[in-house]
């Protein structure tokens, strides 16, 4: 019984900090509780499109004048921003996989593969996505 619970209890925190975390990044929503009293019920859940809803929710959000912090999985932005954005992009030391053999797209920015990490300040990355055309944006 105390294994299950703590498999809750990491669930949870992988729910509450990592999926699908609020501004804060340290509190859980009542909600998850109930989805844990039965593991074999909440692993045929797809959480995919419940983070990606999260996510866009708080994208909106974020554009909000007196809203100044961003909830959701930062991670997942972060890499699609890499995927398809130049600005802020590390340098790889190894050219991109052709094939990722199953693997998730996130693999490509693992820190061994990384060369360089840009820095730059919030204004210099604002000024470079304001100055983004369509067509540097890789579909």
């Amino acid at each position: 019984m105390d294994f299950w619970r703590h498999v809750r209890a990491y669930i949870l925190f992988l729910l509450g900090c990592h999926l699908l975390p609020d501004t804060l990044g340290s509190e859980i929503h009542l909600q998850y509780l109930s989805l844990m009293e039965d593991i074999a019920i909440f692993r045929t859940y797809s959480l995919g499109g419940a983070v990606l809803a999260h996510l866009y929710r708080e994208l909106l959000e974020a554009t909000r004048p007196k809203r100044a912090n961003i909830a959701g999985c930062i991670h997942l932005l972060q890499i699609w921003a890499w995927e398809h954005l130049h600005v802020g992009r590390p340098q790889l030391h190894v050219p991109f996989p052709v094939q990722l053999d199953g693997l998730s797209v996130g693999i490509r920015w693992n820190e061994e593969r990384l060369r360089e990490v840009p820095v730059g300040n919030v204004m210099t990355y604002r000024d470079e996505l304001d100055g983004l055309l369509e067509s540097q944006v890789s579909k």
